[in-house]
């Protein structure tokens, strides 16, 4: 078995945030750190959530990162799935006033965002995989399998 990728201590991680927007300076990486460390890290719920998804994300986000950072196309999809979370993170907090980071609500919206970017990072590419085999296979039952044709025999000449 793998071994566990370690917990990121505060300020690291985001490691596909950080892939997609290709730096960790980027706000939305800061935003998302941010989060991460005052809103999240601040309850006993919030670091229970957190430490969940990091088992999860953790265990594949550096080779997802590597894939982003080897093709444009890639980065720019994963930013695409990256902008919601980013934008419901952004009017938690305008809501949460003078200090954008303290009250219940945030924290609560702060877990909503947790889920949205689980189902973003683990469901949807699991779903894409699974059409995309899917497809395959009905490509090579149409075909005779593996997509090639059988060469009739030729006459002899001769």
């Amino acid at each position: 078995a793998p071994a566990p990728a370690p917990a990121p201590t505060p300020g690291g991680g985001c490691l596909i945030a950080t892939a997609a927007y290709g730096t960790e300076l980027a706000p939305q990486v800061q935003m998302l750190r941010e989060v991460r460390d005052h809103a999240l890290s601040g309850s006993a719920h919030g670091q229970g959530a957190l430490a969940a998804f990091n088992s999860v994300y953790y265990s594949f986000s550096p080779h997802v990162a590597d894939l982003l950072r080897s093709s444009p196309a890639l980065r720019s999809a994963a930013a695409l799935l990256v902008a919601p979370m980013l934008s419901s993170l952004h009017l938690a907090a305008l809501a949460g006033g003078d200090d954008p980071w303290q009250g219940a609500a945030l924290a609560l919206a702060a877990l909503a965002v947790l889920a949205t970017a689980t189902t973003a990072y683990v469901a949807a590419p699991a779903a894409a995989a699974s059409l995309g085999a899917g497809a395959l296979r009905r490509r090579r039952g149409r075909s005779g399998g593996g997509g090639r044709r059988p060469i009739p025999p030729q006459p002899r000449r001769g």
